[in-house]
C-alpha cells in the first residue's frame, strides 16, 4: 500500500532504507505463509527452507529501531537505563570487593577463636557450619 501511496518517493525519499527494509519484511512473510500453504498439502517437503524464512522474519524486531528514532523521549529513556545498568554492575562490583576480604578476615578470626579457646555455644550458633 505504501508504494502505491508514495510511488516515486517510495523508492527515492528521504526514509527510502526503511521503505525498503519493510518491502523486505513483507516479502519474506508473504513468502512464509506460501510455503505454509505449500507444505500443508504436501508433508515430504522441505522445511529446512520454511525455518529459515522463520529466522528472516525475527528481523522485524529491527523496526523498534525506527520508531525509538522518532520518538525521542523513549530513546533518552532508554539511553538512561542502560547507563543505569553499568552503574548498577559496577557498584555491584565494588560491594563484592569489599565484603570478600571482611567475610575472609570473620571467618579467620571465628576459626581462630575456636581454635584457641574452644567450642562455644555461641559461635556455633552463628558460625557453626563454618567449622565442619
Amino acid at each position: 500500500l505504501r508504494l502505491i501511496a508514495y510511488q516515486r518517493e517510495f523508492c527515492c525519499g528521504a526514509d527510502w532504507g526503511w521503505n525498503l527494509f519493510d518491502a523486505t519484511i513483507v516479502a519474506v512473510a508473504s513468502v512464509e505463509e506460501i510455503m505454509k500453504l505449500l507444505s500443508t498439502r504436501k508433508l515430504d517437503s522441505n522445511m529446512a527452507s520454511l525455518r529459515l524464512v522463520r529466522i528472516l522474519k525475527i528481523t522485524r524486531v529491527i523496526r523498534v529501531v525506527r520508531i525509538i528514532r522518532m520518538l525521542r523521549e523513549v530513546r533518552i529513556m532508554f539511553v538512561s537505563i542502560m547507563a543505569t545498568v553499568r552503574m548498577l554492575c559496577w557498584s555491584i562490583v565494588c560491594v563484592v570487593l569489599i565484603m570478600s576480604p571482611v567475610a575472609a578476615y570473620i571467618a579467620t578470626a571465628a576459626s581462630e577463636y575456636v581454635a584457641m579457646e574452644g567450642e562455644d555455644p555461641e559461635v556455633a550458633e552463628y558460625f557453626g557450619s563454618m567449622f565442619r
